[in-house]
């Protein structure tokens, strides 16, 4: 559902995965099976729980996975998404933006998602 999902536009080789499952479930039942598969939770809500595989101290491993638990029809990013495939110009300028703040914040998750 990230960048690596619109071909217009260069891409950290990182993936985004959304999963969304029945409000009938409780997302902390799947936290425990995510984490004993290599992911660290990196922010949980009562509606939202966030998973990372991949950093390291040195910065990216080899491969890099973002896992996204919500609840289902909780996935206003692939609107977005949907949005910059249509709108390859918008899609550039964005580009040019993460690009620029990258190297700046390659090492500090948190401050980089406040900026974008």
């Amino acid at each position: 559902m990230g960048s690596t999902a619109i071909c217009s536009i260069y891409a950290k080789p990182i993936i985004d995965i959304l999963v969304e499952i029945s409000k009938d479930y409780k997302l902390s039942d799947y936290k425990k099976v995510i984490m004993k598969n290599g992911y660290i939770c990196m922010s949980e809500t009562s509606d939202r729980i966030s998973f990372d595989k991949g950093y390291t101290e040195k910065g990216f491993a080899k491969r890099v996975f973002h896992l996204h638990l919500r609840y289902m029809k909780d996935n206003d990013e692939l609107y977005f998404r949907d949005y910059l495939i249509e709108h390859t110009d918008i899609a550039i300028t964005y580009e040019k933006l993460k690009l620029e703040l990258w190297k700046k914040y390659e090492f500090d998750r948190n401050e980089r998602s406040c900026v974008l």
